[in-house]
């Protein structure tokens, strides 16, 4: 067997018995159907991937794919009979094919501006660009793994606390997501932010450790004269230091290409630093052909954009928009598939409409595991160009607003919460089978009644062989 199919054997073997190698930190940005030589390993991977994204995190069935596969199953079997390697081994592999693509990519370019220069006595200069590029990460992935310590023990690591832009809303050197329904004021919002970083202005939530500093916006949807300038203006920021992206589209809208890349590198790189925030509005149209459905596509997309932010210490806030299903839990609203964008993003937040009253909307987080609390929920009104922000009250559910279902619920929810109170007035704990009669007389059903009590943290302790429910401190 020659020797590049051995290596996509390995591969392909091991995504079968381990698929979470996809999700892979150092090696998931390589692993695509590109990656390998022959259509068909291409079309076994691109089954593996899909499983994995349906299924995931359960480990992929191999008799489903086993069946898609249908003729090729005797290559599967092959595959997976007696190939099991270590993590540190796989991503040794599947680097080892990736710098031979390179090494065949740069070889391509370099021969093609050869023949061009000698040709026309002229050459591209981004293709020329491409090349050094291809060379490059060729040299630094040998050298990585010539050179890197794989085992690291953690007394070397020395612990770091995240850097906040916004503390606990947008940290530094990473991608956060915000989402929302067209018109509901992403663009408004963002822009605000850009606003406040331009003058050092205090954050929506009184935090005032602002840092004054300089905003990228990248926005092919509204004119700059006409609605960016504008807006900035009214928001009371300093246009001199709010920058937007201009010349040649064609590279600045795929930026899943590694020359879409190189091209906003080198624009951030001709603003003075520092670059506090940029803001990619919204981030679909710069997405190239990424299938915003497909995991692994969406992170490798992602990946360089992460590594854009960390190397210059920019928050990155990708606007995106929601999808329509209402029924859905909110970190499942974000159109495309959840494991791939809200998977690389390190904070999240939805913007939505109040469907009782339009004109106010919601700023909901729905992931912040980084932040060492919980931001503030936040309401704004666009008031004379002007963000008017409020504080939610902290009962506020994020899923009766985006359900309408749940929302048709409200008021019975909060006739619950108010029987449930009534209840302990007199008492630090009370019989279970009472309070569901009594909520059965008041026409408080099960359901009601339960999340009612899971919103009031109220236990349930069974003393005497019977269950009692307690008031939570």
């Amino acid at each position: 067997m020659a020797k590049t199919e051995t290596l996509e054997r390995e591969i392909l073997g091991n995504l079968i018995l381990n698929p979470v190698f996809l999700e892979d930190d150092e090696v998931g940005c390589y692993l695509k159907p590109g990656l390998f030589s022959g259509e068909r390993n291409g079309k076994i991977f691109s089954i593996i991937a899909k499983e994995w994204e349906d299924s995931r995190p359960e480990q992929v069935s191999i008799v489903s794919i086993h069946g898609q596969l249908g003729r090729d199953a005797d290559y599967i079997s092959r595959l997976v009979d007696g190939i099991f390697i270590n993590q540190d081994n796989f991503r040794r592999i599947v680097t080892k094919k990736k710098k031979a693509l390179l090494a065949q990519k740069a070889l391509q370019v370099g021969t093609e501006l050869m023949q061009s220069f000698l040709k026309t006595d002229t050459y591209d200069p981004m293709a020329f660009s491409e090349f050094v590029e291809a060379a490059l990460a060729w040299d630094c992935i040998d050298s990585e793994f010539k050179n890197k310590n794989i085992l690291n023990p953690l007394s070397t690591i020395q612990p770091e606390p995240v850097s906040w832009l916004w503390e606990n809303f947008l940290p530094k050197g990473m991608i956060t997501l915000i989402s929302g329904d067209p018109g509901s004021g992403k663009t408004w919002f963002s822009l605000d932010c850009a606003a406040r970083i331009s003058r050092g202005l205090p954050w929506p939530d009184g935090n005032r450790q602002n840092e004054l500093g300089n905003v990228v916006y990248i926005n092919i949807e509204d004119p700059q004269a006409t609605v960016i300038r504008p807006r900035v203006d009214s928001l009371g920021g300093d246009p001199k230091k709010i920058f937007v992206i201009t010349g040649d589209k064609e590279e600045l809208t795929d930026l899943s290409s590694s020359r879409g890349i190189a091209y906003l590198e080198s624009c951030l790189k001709k603003i003075p630093e520092p670059i506090r925030l940029l803001v990619i509005d919204p981030v679909i149209d710069f997405s190239g052909g990424t299938n915003p459905n497909a995991a692994e596509q969406v992170r490798q997309f992602l990946n360089p954009l992460a590594n854009l932010a960390d190397r210059f210490q920019t928050a990155v806030v990708l606007i995106s928009h929601l999808n329509k299903t209402q029924t859905h839990s909110a970190i499942y609203r974000t159109v495309g598939t959840a494991s791939g964008w809200m998977g690389k993003a390190r904070a999240a937040f939805l913007i939505f409409r109040n469907q009782e009253e339009p004109k106010q909307r919601y700023i909901a987080p729905i992931k912040t595991n980084l932040a060492p609390e919980e931001p503030a929920y936040l309401s704004f009104y666009i008031e004379g160009g002007k963000l008017i922000y409020q504080k939610v009250d902290t009962a506020f559910d994020i899923e009766d607003h985006l359900n309408p279902e749940r929302r048709e619920e409200a008021p019975q929810l909060a006739e619950a919460q108010a029987f449930l109170k009534a209840l302990f007035e007199d008492n630090l704990i009370i019989e279970a089978e009472n309070a569901y009669n009594e909520s059965m007389k008041a026409g408080i059903s099960k359901r009601t009644l339960a999340r009612a009590k899971s919103q009031l943290r109220i236990e349930s302790v069974r003393e005497g062989g019977r269950w009692k429910w307690k008031l939570s401190k």
